[in-house]
């Protein structure tokens, strides 16, 4: 597990063994060929990696449940993104955007919202995302719902609501991701052990306030 986001990071400490399968492409590409390590090393590997994930999931838990759910939805494997978790951040944001009428076209904009977020969230290359115009937004609402928007006006029109969802997600995100970061700062620094002491004294805090 490699320390390298917090996004990241809380991708892969929900793996069990010591490299995640982007690692594990990322190494052979670099060696041209796979590497058959002695099973010393592997359990040294797998060690490092649950103590590195632990610390992850540990802040994780210090997160208030919704929060927790919707980093899970955006950053967990697969199989840990909790049943009825989209529809539950779907109407939290809705909530949050001041949308209501689940009939409107706002409703389900908001739904988009939350996919492009995603996009956004993980860097994907702009060639590579699929709803970074208006166009390709009404083009997914209509795969996807049924749902048929007028964006030729999108400024006036859609942009508001819009907006104001994909900063309600971000605002979310920093603070769901704060306490990860944390994790990631101090374990990269070369820390005594009684800043491990303060840090274990730290976790107990966060999961008391």
């Amino acid at each position: 597990m490699k320390l390298i986001s917090a996004r990241q990071a809380w991708h892969d400490c929900f793996y069990a063994g010591g490299q995640s399968k982007a690692e594990m492409f990322e190494e052979q590409c670099k060696l041209g060929t796979y590497i058959q390590q002695t099973s010393k090393i592997n359990t040294c590997m797998v060690a490092v990696h649950q103590a590195q994930a632990g610390l992850v999931q540990s802040a994780i838990s210090t997160l208030p449940p919704p929060l927790q759910m919707l980093g899970h939805w955006l950053y967990a494997p697969e199989s840990f993104i909790p049943p009825g978790a989209e529809n539950a951040i779907w109407k939290m944001i809705a909530v949050l955007s001041g949308v209501d009428d689940e009939e409107s076209e706002e409703w389900y904009l908001i739904r988009c919202s939350l996919h492009r977020y995603r996009e956004l969230a993980w860097q994907r290359p702009n060639e590579a995302c699929v709803l970074n115009t208006p166009r390709k937004i009404k083009t997914w609402l209509q795969d996807w719902h049924g749902i048929d928007i007028d964006t030729r006006r999108w400024a006036r029109n859609q942009s508001r609501v819009w907006d104001k969802a994909i900063k309600q997600l971000d605002d979310l995100d920093k603070r769901l991701l704060a306490p990860i970061t944390e994790v990631l700062v101090m374990a990269k620094d070369d820390v005594a052990d009684e800043d491990h002491f303060a840090w274990d004294n730290r976790l107990v805090a966060m999961r008391a306030s």
